[in-house]
């Protein structure tokens, strides 16, 4: 009986210690992850591109590069919006667009730690490694749109993995991954192979019109995009993919980016390889349509 009673003071000892040994265990990567990307803030030059668009916008000239011109010049429609209501509010662009990135990806990590993680271990491990990569700190931030698609990912996998049962479930990942492709157009790669394996899932009428009306944003954006400036997509889009350069030589520039990549980020490939590697644990050939995703954006940037 006194060993029994011993016992069971060590299991209350236990189960009132691991909560907190949890919280520290997701509170300090966190923490750290918050000072690194405040630390590293900066704003890209590219960003400024989108940023006159917005200094346009608001002050009633248009959605204009130069205000007698509808060329659209940005790539990002969904980011510009919110940085046009951010900056409509504070009248100024530059700490605003710094401090919208910084809570977006913030809160991409904190859901990350807490609703996608396996374990507190997993969470910590997973944005230390995060911490440790400088391509994603420094787009963290940068006034791109990198920050904003950050979340979205976050939130499509979130519902991918624990809302099968949820009556919208077609509806809100395809949602989410509407709004990224009119954040930028070609993420809808990383989704892409998830929504068809949904399809594959659910194959009902249901299904293929609830993907329409989440992908309704998207559509009303590219009606708007065609009636304002005459095109479906963004100037800049023209102007690099219709470049009359060989594509041997652009598939030498591909491989030359990736081992470019490779030395600025050390550890973005090894990641990228672990994520592969993960689809041969138990369970982890749900995670296979994410890993086609990953090799389609690859080959789009290749």
């Amino acid at each position: 009986m006194k060993e029994m009673q011993q016992n069971e003071g060590i299991d209350s000892q236990v189960s009132v210690n691991y909560p907190r040994v949890s919280v520290v265990v997701h509170v300090f990567p966190l923490v750290f992850f918050f000072f690194v990307i405040v630390k590293d803030a900066w704003l890209s030059d590219d960003s400024y591109i989108t940023f006159r668009v917005v200094d346009n916008f608001v002050h009633g000239y248009g959605l204009t590069w130069n205000t007698d011109e509808r060329v659209q010049a940005f790539t990002n429609p969904l980011w510009m919006f919110c940085l046009s209501l951010v900056s409509f509010f504070t009248h100024e662009i530059y700490y605003s667009s710094l401090l919208l990135s910084l809570t977006l990806s913030f809160t991409a990590i904190v859901i990350f730690s807490f609703s996608l993680a396996k374990s507190p271990l997993v969470a910590g491990l997973g944005i230390m490694t995060l911490a440790a990569s400088k391509s994603f700190v420094d787009f963290s931030t940068s006034g791109l749109e990198n920050p904003l698609t950050y979340l979205l990912i976050v939130l499509f996998m979130l519902v991918f993995y624990s809302f099968q049962h949820n009556k919208h479930y077609v509806f809100w990942l395809a949602l989410i991954a509407g709004l990224s492709t009119l954040n930028r157009m070609d993420t809808l790669l990383l989704f892409l192979p998830a929504l068809i394996f949904v399809l594959y899932e659910m194959p009902e009428w249901k299904s293929v019109s609830s993907l329409l009306l989440g992908f309704l944003p998207f559509l009303c954006w590219e009606v708007f995009s065609l009636w304002y400036y005459g095109f479906l997509f963004p100037n800049t889009a023209y102007a690099k993919l219709d470049t009359g350069i060989d594509s041997g030589l652009l598939l030498h520039q591909g491989i030359g980016y990736f081992v470019s990549s490779s030395s600025f980020d050390p550890i973005l490939f090894p990641i990228i390889y672990a994520s592969v590697l993960s689809i041969l644990q138990p369970r982890g050939s749900k995670s296979l349509p994410f890993i086609i995703g990953m090799g389609l954006y690859l080959l789009y940037m290749l």
